[in-house]
């Protein structure tokens, strides 16, 4: 019986060129499909970890501006007690920190939608509360937080992927001086297990550096904030910023809202500079 259909009157070799073909192009679309779902670029999540000055302490009782409340879709905040990203800050008590005002900025420098997770509590050390090492630590709860976070997608846009982590702490190390000579080597753990964890060894890491004379922190705070520096001279992935001039309140210590807005954009013109 003649065979039936296209290849009637082809010889073999063709046929098989044209067989051939039809199986790289099957496969081609193929892949196509089984790709589309994830074509979406991932969209960056930025961490904001520390203490009391990463919190907002002394943002009490300061209004946040109109032009920071407005929600954005571009750049949205991790709500930890619903599991799901917020398109307006997220400010337990009213009190607002740095990540709002960073967030932001980094979404209209970066030109795309950018994702913030903060993780900060008043009073801790790096030393003890913040060590990568303590199961039970903040350190601990940070990852966990941030893990969720990575699993939840922003509809219309790709999976989170950590994009650089801000850091304002080390006044409560600095108040020892056991802790604030060991500040140095803890800040590199910390830098170090950061990138480990969340699988970038180049990850952009932006410090806060603290204030020095204040009677409070007056024990170590010139160690701490020369480790801050140290570790931003030894990095091209680290960068300091300057906090000497952020207005405060009365305790000295503590920044105030619009100095808590200034630090933000400080935190997020830091990591512009670093990506380019």
């Amino acid at each position: 019986m003649a065979p039936t259909g296209g290849f009637r009157g082809l010889s073999t070799r063709t046929k098989g060129a044209i067989v051939s073909t039809v199986v790289v192009v099957a496969l081609v679309s193929l892949l196509i499909a089984a790709t589309s779902s994830h074509s979406k670029k991932s969209i960056p999540l930025f961490i904001f970890a520390g203490q009391s000055n990463m919190v907002g302490i002394g943002s009490t009782g300061s209004t946040l501006p109109a032009n920071l409340r407005t929600p954005r879709k571009d750049a949205q905040f991790w709500d930890r007690s619903a599991g799901a990203w917020s398109t307006t800050p997220v400010l337990p008590n009213g009190v607002y920190g740095p990540e709002v005002s960073a967030l932001r900025r980094l979404a209209d420098k970066l030109h795309r939608p950018v994702l913030g997770v903060k993780v900060a509590e008043n009073s801790t050390s790096l030393a003890t509360d913040w060590n990568p090492s303590s199961p039970n630590g903040y350190y601990a709860q940070m990852r966990s937080v941030v893990s969720d976070a990575l699993l939840a997608r922003v509809k219309g846009e790709g999976l989170p992927e950590v994009a650089g982590f801000f850091w304002m702490q080390g006044e409560a190390d600095a108040q020892q001086a056991a802790t604030a000579e060991a500040y140095s080597a803890n800040l590199n753990r910390l830098i170090s297990q950061v990138r480990t964890d969340f699988s970038a060894d180049r990850l952009p890491f932006v410090i806060g550096r603290i204030r020095v004379n204040n009677p409070a922190t007056e024990i170590g705070d010139n160690e701490v904030r020369a480790a801050e520096d140290q570790a931003a001279a030894h990095d091209p992935n680290v960068k300091t910023v300057s906090t000497d001039d952020l207005t405060r309140i009365a305790d000295f210590l503590h920044f105030d809202g619009p100095g808590l807005i200034a630090l933000g954009n400080r935190f997020a013109d830091a990591y512009v500079t670093l990506k380019h």
